[in-house]
């Protein structure tokens, strides 16, 4: 009788171990996939707020270059209104050069408005080129300015 109840405390205790040991290996399969979920869902989120910085920092960009093409475009036109004090000879040379500021300066303006942001990696491109295209044209004005001053 006692080699039984050794025998049933035996059986009993290997398979409270065996279940504590499959509770337990549940348990953290289960906390894993919690686990997995909760990284998706912040991954995801992650994902939405980048697109909503990127968006965000297009719009801006956009919105600030647009005021430089503005700017660009009075400084145009203050050139335009000092030409009649421009020799005869010379006139036409500059009529040809601010003619060229102008288009220079609509080309960005439409290059801008144009661009729908197809990926990260193009966007930092044509910023860069962009912002690159943007200071020439300044410089361009400011030396034409300077320049037309001194004749």
């Amino acid at each position: 009788m006692k080699k039984l109840q050794t025998s049933a405390n035996l059986i009993f205790t290997s398979l409270f171990f065996i279940a504590s040991v499959v509770t337990t290996g549940c348990d953290r399969s289960m906390q894993k996939a919690e686990n997995a979920k909760e990284n998706v869902a912040e991954a995801q989120e992650d994902l939405e707020n980048a697109e909503e910085d990127y968006q965000t920092e297009m719009a801006n960009f956009k919105r600030e270059s647009a005021e430089k093409i503005t700017e660009n475009e009075k400084a145009i036109a203050e050139i335009k209104s000092s030409m009649s004090n421009v020799k005869k000879d010379l006139k036409e040379s500059y009529e040809r050069d601010i003619a060229a500021l102008e288009e220079k300066n609509t080309e960005l303006k439409e290059r801008i408005e144009e661009f729908k942001g197809e990926g990260k990696d193009n966007w930092n491109s044509f910023k860069e080129e962009f912002n690159r295209d943007m200071e020439k044209l300044g410089k361009s004005i400011k030396d034409f300015t300077i320049n037309n001053k001194n004749n």
